[in-house]
């Protein structure tokens, strides 16, 4: 019969909350436009490790999309979205850790396509329209 101590015990349990405590992203890339990114999942390989997701436009017809586990990527951004300039590209990353696959793609709420109308008249085109007629 086998018999395990107090400390195989603890060891067994640990590793059990260590491996379920690990963080699942999506992860993926794509360079053309309307194809999915982010369809895969992986489980972060580091504690410190938190998903993320970029985007950035390279012409009028293509995005590339990214999406994944990073330490480095997220260093600065714990659970929001920045947006930074990378060879002359505006790049916006978005990083999380606050739940599994929280990378995936956006929700659309009532509060959040209410945000997209604002963004769009205050900075987009009909902003630029209405100050060519005043």
């Amino acid at each position: 019969m086998l018999k395990l101590n107090t400390t195989t015990i603890a060891l067994i349990l640990l590793s059990i909350i260590v491996t379920s405590s690990a963080l699942e992203c999506f992860t993926g890339y794509s360079v053309v436009r309307g194809q999915a990114s982010g369809t895969t999942k992986k489980t972060c390989s580091k504690s410190s490790d938190q998903c993320f997701k970029a985007k950035a436009n390279v012409n009028l017809l293509n995005k590339l999309k990214l999406a994944g586990c990073s330490t480095f990527r997220c260093m600065f951004f714990k659970n929001k979205c920045t947006n930074q300039t990378i060879a002359g590209q505006n790049v916006e990353i978005c990083c999380c850790n606050d739940r599994d696959l929280c990378n995936g793609p956006e929700e659309l709420t009532v509060a959040s396509a209410a945000n997209k109308v604002k963004d769009f008249l205050t900075g987009g085109a009909l902003g630029k329209l209405g100050s060519s007629f005043g």
